[in-house]
């Protein structure tokens, strides 16, 4: 057991050092510290409270509930396509492709067997997740 722990915290160090993860991180700390996004997603928050205050009504307005829905996708719509959650969100697909190969390797390692889907040819060129 205490081998298998070594190993898994070596890979993680080697993981945390990927690229991938160093762009995620770097996605991620521009993500926190964008004002404009905050106070987006922070009004989006407050909107959907809202929205969800006027459906537990018995009588619902809706006038209101159709404005704060407006709101809402207008929001959605704003933050979407915002740069910087452009960038968190393509740098979250790749590292999350990169994380489901790393466990179909490990998988094929235990079982001998790859996933149906995984079509793991051991050319990373040719994956589709990563690239």
């Amino acid at each position: 057991m205490d081998r298998i722990m070594e190993l898994a915290g070596e890979l993680g160090r080697a993981i945390k050092e990927d690229a991938r993860l160093k762009r995620m991180n770097a996605a991620t700390e521009a993500y926190k510290n964008d004002a404009d996004l905050q106070y987006k997603m922070a009004e989006y928050n407050v909107q959907t409270i809202a929205l969800t205050e006027e459906y537990k009504k018995e009588e619902k307005d809706m006038e209101v509930i159709h404005a704060i829905e407006a709101r809402i996708n207008t929001l959605y719509d704003e933050i979407a396509a915002l740069p910087v959650m452009v960038e968190y969100n393509a740098a979250q697909e790749e590292v999350n492709a990169f994380m489901n190969h790393v466990n179909e390797e490990i998988t094929y390692q235990i079982t001998g067997e790859r996933p149906a889907d995984s079509g793991c040819t051991h050319d990373c060129s040719t994956c589709k997740g990563c690239h």
